[in-house]
């Protein structure tokens, strides 16, 4: 299916063309329907994470495919579906608002890396060329599909991954963010 095309009228506004292909319209229709299954789970997901973990606060959940919640110190951690790597991952994410701020974060993480994957296990650490933003990531085994194609089982697997990872993750990273130079 196509995405559909972008016409621009009025000011430069883009607006979809939906009058010349029911696809352009289905395909849409799937984009929203999409974006609310994304929100469901994760609004799921923050209620089960904050009734064993008093402390977590959370942030407003919107209809993307990623909730971010505050690490401390301008980073916060993530829970995502990543559609290139067809998998679901946690993840720290470093954006203090400067390219070089946040290599200098990555590269303090880095440095620790042997310490960190020994509680954690393999992670994907990610510079992110030709961004702003860094990231460290640890990735659910096996692959998924779009949240769309998963039934209820599969999203409760999922979801009872992040229950599992995100403590240990969240513990780990604290630590060290902890002692990031000031």
């Amino acid at each position: 299916m196509n995405k559909p095309k972008i016409i621009k009228i009025d000011f430069g506004k883009d607006y979809i063309d939906l009058d010349h292909d029911i696809e352009n319209a289905n395909w849409l229709y799937e984009a929203r329907k999409t974006k609310f299954k994304y929100r469901g789970f994760f609004i799921n997901l923050a209620e089960r994470y904050g009734e064993s973990h008093p402390k977590f606060t959370k942030a407003k959940v919107q209809k993307r495919s990623y909730f971010a919640f505050g690490a401390g110190r301008g980073l916060k951690y993530v829970w995502s579906f990543v559609e290139k790597k067809k998998t679901a991952q946690i993840e720290l994410y470093i954006d203090v608002g400067d390219r070089q701020g946040n290599l200098r974060i990555f590269n303090f993480f880095k440095e620790k890396r042997e310490l960190i994957e020994a509680e954690l296990s393999e992670l994907s650490w990610e510079e992110l060329g030709g961004k702003r933003a860094c990231r460290v990531a640890l990735c659910r085994p096996g692959t998924i599909v779009k949240i769309n194609k998963l039934n209820d089982e599969q999203k409760k697997e999922i979801s009872d991954w992040f229950m599992e990872v995100t403590p240990k993750f969240v513990g780990v990273f604290s630590m060290y963010i902890d002692q990031l130079p000031k």
